[in-house]
């Protein structure tokens, strides 16, 4: 009945968005790869870099690219960038919702970053894998199982900076399992290292507050009591997510802005607070309306319908419910 919130899984770069500069860039790529007649490691960098600006827009051309990208680097014997390679190609399938392909050239990647002891190209293929997991309610323990191996090779290299992602990754999957208080555990180990790391970046800033808000806004008060919360819920919930929603105004990330409004509208609704939660979702619904995300505009729909009922509206909710089923 109620979509929560999706953590972006960071090392996917599945938050690239098209705006029209990237798409100049992809242009500008590709007319600079057809110019370009060797046969080299810079040939295979630039059909790579191509298939990676297409995983979001066109996954079919993008694999295309990256099947190029492979051939070439076995060609001229580039175990990095076949490596390199198949990653982009795994990626594309991902978007496609092709997952054995996508595990699969994942599995090759991981295969020569191991070979080759490259370690932190090695805990980026095990985060792809563990991502690649999640949603497959029977391998739960399996993404578990990657993103811990990813973990502990930023560990052992010390790189907080991408501990930050798996902690936050691992959070999510902890969400799936509907299991939040052990989800805001990691989420609160996660806080102050993207805090040091990360706040010069909104968009990633904005995902975890957006998270943590989320978080708190559907946690029960009996989980929330076992980690040793004492503070309002909701009022902690809002904290978080307006610092979001202000974030995602900041850089124009639309996507983000409605799937906040929308946040918050659920967080005043949970208060009973009926007048600013219907101000909230409608300008949730109206530009997630625009903006073509469909779960957000699902929600508000959703949680319209309910405002409305309870506050005796009752054909304006059976409008809304309609349109939520």
């Amino acid at each position: 009945m109620m979509l929560r919130y999706t953590l972006i899984l960071l090392l996917f770069c599945l938050c690239f968005s098209k705006t029209r500069a990237q798409q100049s860039e992809l242009d500008s790529l590709k007319l600079a790869e057809l110019g370009y007649t060797k046969e080299d490691t810079t040939k295979v960098k630039m059909l790579n870099e191509i298939a990676f600006y297409l995983m979001n827009s066109n996954p079919d051309e993008g694999i295309g690219y990256a099947e190029k990208a492979i051939n070439l680097s076995l060609k001229i014997g580039d175990q990095y960038r076949l490596a390199q390679s198949y990653n982009r190609r795994g990626v594309n399938y991902m978007r496609l919702n092709q997952s054995s392909k996508a595990l699969e050239d994942f599995q090759k990647a991981g295969k020569i970053y191991e070979a080759t002891g490259n370690k932190a190209k090695l805990a980026d293929i095990y985060n792809n894998i563990g991502a690649m997991y999640v949603p497959l309610s029977n391998h739960k323990q399996d993404a578990f199982l990657y993103f811990e191996k990813a973990m502990a090779i930023h560990e052992e290299m010390g790189n907080k900076a991408q501990q930050a992602f798996m902690l936050l990754n691992i959070a999510y999957v902890y969400e799936t399992l509907d299991s939040f208080a052990t989800e805001l555990k990691y989420f609160k180990r996660a806080l102050p290292l993207y805090e040091q790391y990360h706040i010069d970046d909104p968009n990633e800033m904005s995902s975890i507050y957006s998270g943590l808000g989320t978080n708190y806004t559907h946690i029960s008060p009996a989980d929330l009591a076992q980690t040793g919360f004492r503070g309002s819920q909701y009022d902690t919930a809002l904290y978080y997510i307006q610092k979001a929603l202000k974030l995602s105004k900041e850089v124009g990330d639309e996507f983000g802005e409605a799937v906040n409004l929308k946040s918050i509208g659920v967080v005043y609704f949970m208060q009973k607070n009926y007048v600013p939660a219907l101000e909230y979702l409608q300008k949730a619904k109206q530009l997630a309306n625009k903006v073509g995300s469909l779960g957000a505009e699902t929600d508000a729909t959703y949680y319209l319908s309910e405002v409305y009922r309870v506050t005796g509206k009752f054909n304006n909710a059976f409008i809304s419910y309609v349109e939520y089923a």
